[in-house]
């Protein structure tokens, strides 16, 4: 199918993914390197061990280069749902909705988003379109 076949909605909604799937992955990129830094440059100062009772975590600022792993991993997915939004393929679409649950609670833009993508994936039109699409490629 061709980009001209998908609903204005659904390719906004794509192009946005894409943008902010680039953007939260040059923000994670930036926030790992500024944590191998910091560390770099305040390791003799860092606690080696933090002792809470019931367990110690050795190195605790190891520790918070997961935050932007997870950010970058959250980018990745961000990027792929764009794209096969844009190559209207139904994962995508249940990828976004995914998505879309969680941006729900950044508020206000998250919010706004969420419900676009609300808007434009559950509307009766569109997944009568999708269900077409699917048994129009399962049979080619």
């Amino acid at each position: 199918m061709e980009r001209d076949n998908i609903p204005k909605h659904r390719r906004i909604i794509a192009y946005i993914f894409v943008v902010i799937g680039f953007v939260s992955l040059a923000f994670g990129i930036i926030t790992l390197n500024t944590f191998h830094l910091v560390e770099e440059w305040f390791r003799p100062n860092l606690p080696q061990s933090i002792n809470l009772g019931i367990m110690t975590i050795h190195n605790p600022f190891q520790w918070l280069v997961i935050f932007p792993v997870i950010n970058l991993t959250v980018a990745m997915f961000k990027i792929i749902a764009g794209f096969g939004i844009l190559n209207s393929k139904n994962w995508a679409s249940k990828l976004a909705l995914v998505m879309a649950f969680f941006w729900f609670f950044q508020f206000p833009l998250g919010t706004a988003f969420s419900f676009y993508i609300l808007y434009s994936f559950l509307d009766n039109r569109s997944t009568a379109n999708l269900k077409a699409e699917d048994s129009h490629s399962n049979k080619g």
